[in-house]
């Protein structure tokens, strides 16, 4: 991956990860955060910096992987390890979490690691598009 292509996820990841806690947590309620000035910045840490620079290693593995098995076993892990983020933040004391099932932060995680893969697809064929000679 070149410097353009991280920018480019860094920029999905931290936009989508800040608009969907900023909908699950302030619109709906699902997840209540305890409103304290050191965890309002432990969680801009996490969106800004933790969980781009998480996905961006993702996708640097993923890349790095041949064999489909081993890709959907990649994936499988990671959707895990995010969907399982709202019970380690709850047990560490950051949030309440009020009606928020497991297996919504399965198929949302998912669905985000898939449109990002679909992302980093499009803009390599782009980017292949644009090998002619000047």
């Amino acid at each position: 991956m070149n410097l353009f292509e991280v920018l480019v996820y860094w920029f999905w990841v931290s936009l989508f990860g800040e608009d969907f806690s900023e909908i699950v947590v302030n619109n709906l309620q699902l997840i209540v955060p305890y409103r304290t000035y050191q965890i309002f910045w432990d969680t801009m840490f996490y969106y800004l910096l933790l969980f781009p620079m998480s996905m961006i290693w993702f996708l640097h593995f993923y890349l790095k992987m041949n064999r489909k098995w081993q890709r959907l076993i990649l994936t499988s892990i990671y959707t895990l390890i995010l969907a399982s983020m709202p019970i380690i933040m709850e047990l560490a004391g950051y949030v309440y979490i009020v009606n928020w099932k497991f297996w919504w932060s399965i198929v949302i995680w998912l669905t985000f690691i898939i449109s990002t893969v679909g992302l980093m697809y499009i803009i390599r064929w782009l980017k292949g598009r644009d090998k002619q000679p000047v």
